[in-house]
Order: C-alpha cells, then sequence, then structure tokens
C-alpha cells in the first residue's frame, strides 16, 4: 500500500489486489466495508479490480456478496451522477 493517502476507491482498488486467493474471511470483510461506505467516485474502477481479481474459486464461494457489492456500486455511481455539480 502507498504511504500517501488516497481516495478512497484507489485504496480499495489497491486492497482487492493484495488480498491473498483462497481467503473467504478476508474477501468477505472487504465487501462489507465496500458495501458499508458512500462511494463518490471510481466505481467503475472497483468492479473491475473485482472481477479481475476474484475470477476463480472466490467468485464461487462469494457469488452472492459480490453480487451485492456491485449492485451497491451501481446505485452509488448512479447517485453521484444524478447529484447536482458544485461548481455551477
Amino acid at each position: 500500500m502507498s504511504t500517501k493517502p488516497l481516495p478512497f476507491h484507489e485504496s480499495v482498488v489497491l486492497a482487492i489486489r493484495d488480498c491473498p486467493h483462497g481467503s473467504r474471511f478476508e474477501i468477505a470483510t472487504l465487501l462489507e466495508l465496500i458495501k458499508g461506505t458512500i462511494i463518490p467516485k471510481g466505481h467503475d474502477k472497483i468492479i473491475k479490480a473485482i472481477d479481475d481479481h476474484y475470477d476463480f474459486l472466490e467468485k464461487k464461494l462469494c457469488e452472492d456478496e459480490i453480487r451485492e457489492v456491485k449492485e451497491h456500486l451501481l446505485a452509488q455511481k448512479k447517485m453521484s451522477e444524478q447529484k447536482p455539480s458544485a461548481k455551477s
């Protein structure tokens, strides 16, 4: 992980990539963190990291959790796109 603070979505992408394969507890914990967080941007990057990293055994073990997280991310993305720009 980086030593300087990163935006949440960048930290999550790194955490997903660093999460050991086969560790259902760590994967589930990370997915719960994502589901419980308001994420203002980087939704597609997080979804891509999930798809790239959990592409075999974990995907089957955590299929429902992964689906729920993707739904959460897509809902967050939709909400962020609907917000009026603060730069008016």
